[in-house]
């Protein structure tokens, strides 16, 4: 079991001097996305929760900006503790300019209803007009008390975006931040003051100790270490990377140092999007010939199914490159998932996005949430068996691939066959219970459908999964009871594949859910069976628990592990009518239902 590693190949000069402030990532995307704001596109549509409610064991904050508002369909507000509805403008006197059309009242109906908060950003990207409002009193007065107004208008609370106060600034800023927090918390007891912090406090005007007394949330951008105009090609998000001075490990201990008090009242902002530059060579560090561009999140992910993605352990980041030659690093699920847990270890209030809309409501990237600060939370005793640990065994034929996407860019194949082909991965399990248990390969459109998966804990279940698509991540294969020690596994054979050549053993993921004592017990922990009628099915599929099954609700998964819908369970069934979390008609084919530790497969059909 690979606990951690430590690579360095190439030292990367970051490109950052003391000198080189870095530029507001969130005016540059205003500037490049938000003239696609259209005021007659169609709106948030409130929809009754879903699903039971999400206990998170972090905050998870996420700004919506304007121009991704308006067709706005994201449904995982259980998901999100708070949002930042991006933004209302101030001018240098302290009074609005632009509303962007807050009060945004239908975020903010569909965001209560799953108990998420709703914050307004007040954002000023003016160094002249930051510095007319906080050393000026009366006009910090005036904008303190237009800010309240317009947070009267349907807020929980305010989030201030002002960058960057130039030095000169300094003492009038916290003045600011002091007579605002006393206007807002005057309005409204309840309210959240929250602040965004930039990567590197170049101006030394962002002094946690003197803004704590003030704030209830301190956020960090922690993006934009490499930019548009960066000289070289690098990861937006490094996080402890050797690679680079500057990246979020820096600027928490810079911000932070290791004050349990200012850990727990600071957020660290991650990013859903990247940026692709024209550059030099295919390398980490190539050379910009020109400036690069803001990609989405979603764009993103669609590109690297034709260019193919590498993964950079050192940020970690994914990038990709094409055309002789442009590069473009992002963040996905993977790497932003080792962001979550380095946040959790480091006792920090939580993460945040920027921005919201940008993700396409990917449900692996929700998922990605849930894993980490929902149900099944993080522990740090989490457990992964690679490829290339002493647990994973093989049988057959099985050959190292070459191409990237591998979990420690690594993994093994064999030839879709008879089934003499097999492999697992056998873990030491700590404590007995129940545990989430995920697979990682990497797609391709050789790889094959139907591959036979076996879970092998307290009891034995099968399913079938599909490896040629959503590659380069985990995949859910179902909530599973182990008992302590080595009896237990998880293994594939190609002894049913098809509709292609090739079948994927990477690495397996077990995350410890909720403990159970289980060492005596000869009994079965779930003594209930599923059953699903008519399946096949082609508008609605009735799905029954027959025995004793106390859980809550009934998920749907695709073979390729995605989560398609999550139904509340009562009455002993429930009833799918074959949509999706977005109310969308999913595509016929075989998907597989998920109760407690077992499942069924039921098959779709249009």
């Amino acid at each position: 079991m690979r606990v951690s590693a430590c690579i360095s190949i190439i030292l990367f000069v970051s490109f950052l001097t003391a000198g080189n402030v870095l530029p507001s990532v969130h005016h540059e995307h205003e500037i490049q996305f938000g003239s696609g704001y259209f005021e007659g596109r169609p709106h948030i549509t409130p929809r009754p929760a879903e699903r039971s409610p999400v206990a998170l064991s972090h905050e998870v904050y996420g700004f919506l900006p304007y121009w991704e508002y308006t067709g706005y369909e994201c449904s995982r507000f259980d998901l999100l503790t708070r949002i930042a509805y991006f933004e209302v403008t101030l001018n240098g006197y302290g009074n609005v300019t632009d509303y962007r059309h807050w009060p945004a009242t239908d975020l903010i109906t569909a965001a209560h209803s799953q108990g998420c908060a709703v914050d307004v950003c007040i954002a000023v990207f003016d160094d002249d007009d930051i510095a007319s409002i906080v050393n000026n009193s009366i006009n910090r007065t005036n904008a303190c008390h237009n800010i309240c107004n317009v947070m009267a208008m349907g807020a929980d609370g305010v989030n201030i975006d002002f960058e960057l106060p130039p030095s000169s600034a300094r003492a009038g800023f916290y003045a600011f931040m002091r007579e605002l927090a006393d206007s807002v918390h005057g309005r409204d007891t309840e309210a959240i003051l929250s602040l965004c912090l930039p990567p590197v406090d170049w101006r030394n005007t962002f002094d946690a100790d003197s803004l704590l007394p003030h704030t209830d949330i301190l956020f960090l951008m922690g993006y934009g270490y490499y930019y548009g105009g960066s000289p070289s090609t690098g990861p937006v998000a490094p996080l402890d990377d050797s690679g680079c001075y500057y990246d979020i490990a820096y600027s928490v201990a810079d911000y932070c140092g290791s004050d349990p008090l200012k850990r727990s009242r600071f957020i660290v902002g991650l990013p859903l999007y990247g940026y692709d530059w024209p550059c030099s060579g295919n390398y980490r560090g190539a050379s910009t010939t020109g400036s690069g561009s803001a990609k989405f999140y979603r764009t993103c992910v669609a590109e690297t199914l034709s260019y193919g993605c590498n993964y950079d352990i050192n940020a970690p980041a994914p990038w990709y490159v094409y055309s002789s030659y442009r590069q473009c690093w992002w963040d996905d699920a993977r790497s932003l998932d080792e962001k979550y847990r380095w946040t959790v270890d480091n006792d920090l209030m939580g993460v945040g996005f920027w921005a919201l809309g940008y993700d396409d409501c990917d449900p692996v990237f929700w998922e990605g949430i849930r894993e980490v600060f929902g149900d099944s939370a993080y522990h740090s005793d989490s457990i992964i068996v690679d490829n290339g640990d002493l647990e994973f065994t093989t049988g057959g034929s099985w050959t190292a691939g070459s191409y990237s996407g591998g979990w420690w860019d690594d993994y093994l194949f064999c030839n879709a066959g008879g089934g003499e082909d097999w492999a697992t991965w056998t873990p030491d399990i700590p404590d007995p219970g129940h545990y989430d248990v995920y697979m990682w390969w990497n797609a391709g459109t050789n790889r094959c459908d139907s591959v036979f998966v076996r879970v092998f804990g307290v009891e034995n279940e099968s399913l079938f999964v599909s490896q040629k698509g959503s590659g380069a991540e985990w995949h859910y294969l179902g909530r599973h009871s182990f008992s302590e020690g080595s009896s237990g596994y998880v293994g594939i054979s190609d002894r049913s594949a098809v509709n292609g050549s090739v079948v994927i053993a990477d690495a397996v993921l077990w995350i410890p859910v909720a403990g159970m004592d289980i060492s005596d017990k000869s009994t079965k922990p779930d003594i209930f069976q599923i059953r699903a009628y008519p399946n096949p099915f082609n508008s609605e599929c009735t799905i029954e628990i027959e025995g004793s099954f106390d859980g809550t609700d009934i998920e749907i998964y695709d073979l390729s592990g995605r989560l398609i819908n999550c139904l509340p369970y009562s009455q002993n069934k429930v009833i799918w009518n074959g949509y999706d979390l977005l109310d969308k008609e999913v595509q016929s084919g075989v998907y597989l239902v998920v109760a407690g530790s077992r499942s069924k497969t039921i098959t779709f059909v249009k």
